[in-house]
């Protein structure tokens, strides 16, 4: 399961778990994401 921090945080959030071993991505980040799989 990963995380989808909200756009209204900061994203060194993502950095910040991903360093505790916690998979997240920020809403910018995973919105360019799906775009790309979608492409794909």
């Amino acid at each position: 399961m990963k995380l989808l921090i909200d756009m209204n945080l900061s994203p060194r959030w993502t950095d910040i778990l991903t360093s505790a071993g916690i998979e997240a991505a920020h809403c910018l980040n995973w919105a360019r994401m799906m775009r790309q799989t979608r492409k794909s």
